[in-house]
């Protein structure tokens, strides 16, 4: 029995992966590690689908990764709107219209032109992000993000909840997380 699923995870390596990743969160003590996990492998499988496949080395990923970042949490802390589903799309067309005008242009490059062309798009959109000090706090960082609940049809999970099970608070009202 145990050579077979042997055999098979050495077919599949993916699908194995995959079922680890999956399984993580309900598995490891601090979930927010866990999640951490689940979006830096994201970030870079992607990287290796470039550098790996494409030949391509680009050091703009932190630009499409951050605006997500940003955009999502900025509709759920400036807006008013308290809905996760809508943070996680404006999560993925912000940096997908991103994408549009420096893909134009990076496209157009190869070898270290396309490297270095990526780079500098990459520090314009960090320089923008820390000038536009009242929508993205600048150095400070995006503050007063509230976490919806995430709603299914028929079950609503606090994700708060389940993200930081031992919280607590001190004196002045800071409420800090067990990490």
């Amino acid at each position: 029995m145990q050579d077979r699923s042997i055999a098979w995870l050495e077919r599949e390596p993916i699908v194995g992966l995959a079922l680890v990743l999956a399984i993580l969160p309900w598995i490891v003590p601090q979930k927010t590690l866990a999640i951490e996990v689940l979006i830096f492998t994201l970030l870079a499988a992607s990287f290796n689908l470039l550098l790996g496949y494409a030949g391509v080395l680009s050091l703009g990923h932190s630009s499409f990764f951050g605006l997500g970042a940003y955009a999502a949490g900025i509709l759920l802390a400036k807006t008013g709107i308290v809905n996760l589903w809508l943070a996680l799309l404006m999560g993925i067309a912000a940096p997908a219209l991103l994408a549009i005008p420096i893909g134009w242009f990076s496209l157009r490059r190869r070898l270290l032109y396309f490297t270095m062309l990526t780079l500098a798009f990459n520090q314009m959109v960090y320089f923008g992000a820390l000038q536009a000090r009242g929508l993205t706090g600048g150095d400070d960082g995006l503050q007063g993000i509230v976490i919806p609940p995430l709603q299914l049809p028929g079950i609503t999970l606090s994700i708060d909840s389940l993200l930081h099970p031992f919280n607590f608070s001190d004196s002045n009202g800071f409420c800090g997380h067990l990490r």
